[in-house]
């Protein structure tokens, strides 16, 4: 089983949410640079990219969509 970093898989979803790294930072009260860092740490550690972004959007990649269902049904049932 992989232990993950409660702290970044909280700024994924809060990246995803919001659909933009400015305002998760800002949500979050931390840099924009420190949510890359935590998300890559996160990416890394599944072995998979979950953000696809452009210099004009933020969305999910398939494999974020994925992580993000799983979140929800072991958060929620």
């Amino acid at each position: 089983m992989t232990t993950l970093d409660i702290d970044a898989v909280r700024a994924f979803v809060v990246i995803a949410e919001s659909k933009s790294f400015t305002r998760a930072a800002t949500e979050l009260g931390t840099t924009q640079g420190a949510l890359s860092v935590k998300l890559k740490r996160l990416e890394d550690k599944l072995g998979q990219k979950l953000i696809e972004r452009t210099p004009r959007q933020v969305r999910l990649s398939i494999f974020g969509e994925k992580f993000m269902r799983s979140l929800f049904r072991a958060a929620f049932g």
